[in-house]
């Protein structure tokens, strides 16, 4: 344990526990394919007309699908003298669900009656106190969090080694809302006091949908 953190000796497991940067699950994929049309491709080939606008066109995509961060639960360092500059004071756990089971599409950081942590699930211990919860908990995590980007690639042949390239690159194009439950700090520590806005989202961890064009000459 560490030396700034108070702990009972007699109950070490207690200190047993996840590094912040645990996720159970990381999904990955980057995908790019160039559609089968035009000179040299499968379908409407041998116009060379024709191809300046059906060929030479590639897709990408790219997405990232992780599980929740770990949540820290902090109770007020209440102990008196504490001689050192930090130090964090566990909770209690109650032995009540850690999720409501809301879905992570019905979050409102504006709408208090849908929670994502159970406000009940823990308890302040007192001023001399120790809380018996672990560090981390599997279980008290942000919703999962999902990304998708997506390119389209235009390339129109000039000459044997000049062409014109055209693309447009949009993120996170499914616009997709990923609430963080805390104050943004790394690992997320909700407010234990504010039991009004317990469990509620603070705000979207990531951005809403971006797009752009880009265009240039290959030579």
């Amino acid at each position: 344990p560490k030396s700034d953190n108070p702990y009972a000796p007699d109950v070490l497991r207690r200190e047993k526990s996840f590094l912040y940067t645990d996720y159970p699950h990381i999904f990955n994929v980057v995908a790019a394919w160039d559609l089968p049309f035009g000179n040299g491709k499968r379908f409407l080939r041998g116009n060379a007309l024709l191809d300046r606008f059906v060929g030479g066109w590639t897709m990408t995509f790219s997405g990232s699908y992780t599980s929740g961060a770990l949540i820290l639960l902090n109770a007020p360092l209440t102990y008196p003298n504490w001689g050192f500059a930090y130090g964090r004071k566990k909770v209690s756990l109650t032995g009540q669900p850690i999720l409501t089971g809301a879905s992570r599409g019905d979050l409102d950081p504006n709408n208090t009656s849908i929670r994502w942590l159970n406000p009940n699930l823990f308890t302040i211990p007192g001023t001399y106190a120790l809380g018996s919860a672990p560090v981390y908990i599997n279980d008290l995590r942000e919703p999962n969090a999902y990304n998708d980007n997506m390119g389209f690639i235009k390339r129109t042949r000039i000459t044997e080694t000049v062409n014109f390239e055209i693309r447009g690159e949009f993120f996170n194009i499914f616009n997709r809302t990923n609430f963080g439950i805390g104050a943004g700090a790394i690992p997320p520590r909700p407010n234990v006091l504010d039991l009004t806005r317990f469990g509620v989202p603070n705000g979207p961890r990531t951005g809403a949908r971006l797009g752009q064009i880009a265009a240039k000459i290959n030579f």
